[in-house]
This record gives C-alpha cells, structure tokens and sequence, in this order.
C-alpha cells in the first residue's frame, strides 16, 4: 500500500512481461552473479507463492516473481528511485535472455480511492452503483450488491490502455494496464522504459477522473 495521490493511494506499480521463461535460470542466485555490483545479498529475500510451483524473492524493494509464461517485476515503494530500480532489472534479464521469446508486456498500477466524497466525475459511478442496488433489491428478494465492474479499453500509440473501474460499498478503485503486444527484443526494451512516463500518465489521469463533493 503506497500514499500517492491527493484523493487516494496507489498499490504496487508493476512490470509483466509475457513469455516463455526459463524459471530454473532466473533464480536469486542468478540476479546475485549477473547484478553483483547492484545486489547485496542480505537484501535478498524469499518468500513462497501460494498456489504456484515457483517461489517470489524481493532484491530490495523489487520483487520478482518468475513463471513460465511471464516475469514479473513489482515495485513495493513509491518513488522515482525505485521505480528506475525496476526498470533496471526488467530491461536487464531482457538483455541478458534475449533469446526468451517475448509475447507481451504491460505496466499496472492500480489507485483506491479513500475519501468517501470521491466520484468518478465522468461515469458518476456512485448513482450507477446505488441504481443497481435499488434494481436488484425490487427484482431479487434479499440480494445485496456486492460490487460493480466496469472496464474501458483505449488505443494510446502503440499501447492499449485498459482502464477498469471497480466500486463496492466501501471502496473505490481505478487499474491501469498498459498492455503492449511486441516479439521484438527492441521493441520490449523500449516500452519497459516506458514505465515511468505510463505512471506518472496514471497519476494525471486519476487527478482528471474524479470529483470531490463540495
């Protein structure tokens, strides 16, 4: 959980890359040797995936988590230094596994909204969400609405921003995917460059979507 913006907080900003990975390479030992001017191994850390063959270990404030089919790279504080951390590692194991096939990649951050008087001025997803409530309360007796999701797809350049809305009766969320389709090694390294610049994007966006009540 990371303090961001005026209205709410944004929770680990991440890097995927989809392809398909050797994970019996990319191992702490492996980031150890490869990156042993950058990692102090005390700063190493394991930990198991619940529900998965593979384990996650965090190098500092980066934790990776290695799969067959993607890599990812997440971020567990907010601040341009980690954030340049980051992209660091991910374009670094890209250089030096240039031979991975590379499907994909896409940056994610997601931000809760924590004040009540918060809306999302342009879907005003507050009256949706209390619409949907009083329509399902007539139609279905004893239903209660849990949730609601909403997700909008946009084509920025050569990037497809997947943009998902999701309210419940105590919080408010907005996700961004930056989704990027590419098997070009240059291409990849190109767009995990991008990450900073697709956060900060995120950061404006958010500030443009919602309202405060006065």
């Amino acid at each position: 959980m990371i303090e961001d913006t005026e209205s709410g907080f944004a929770e680990n900003p991440s890097i995927v890359i989809v392809g398909i990975w050797n994970t019996g390479i990319l191992t702490p030992q492996w980031y150890s040797v490869q990156f042993k001017d950058k990692i102090d191994n005390k700063n190493v850390r394991l930990e198991l995936q619940f529900g998965a063959n593979n384990m996650a270990f965090t190098i500092d404030d980066i934790k990776i988590v290695p799969e067959q089919g993607k890599l990812l790279f997440m971020s567990n504080k907010n601040d341009e230094s980690t954030y340049e951390k980051l992209k660091y590692f991910a374009y670094e194991t890209v250089s030096r596994l240039e031979y991975t096939p590379i499907q994909a990649l896409g940056h994610n951050v997601a931000y809760h909204l924590e004040d009540d008087n918060v809306d999302i001025e342009q879907l005003s997803i507050n009256n949706i969400f209390d619409g949907y409530i009083k329509l399902y309360n007539n139609k279905i007796k004893g239903a209660i609405l849990l949730s609601q999701d909403i997700t909008h797809t946009l084509i920025i350049g050569d990037c497809k921003l997947n943009l998902s809305y999701r309210i419940t009766n105590n919080k408010k969320t907005i996700a961004f995917n930056y989704h990027y389709e590419t098997n070009n090694i240059d291409e990849t390294k190109k767009y995990i460059n991008e990450f900073t610049k697709n956060i900060e994007s995120s950061k404006e966006l958010v500030t443009n979507l919602i309202r405060k009540d006065a």
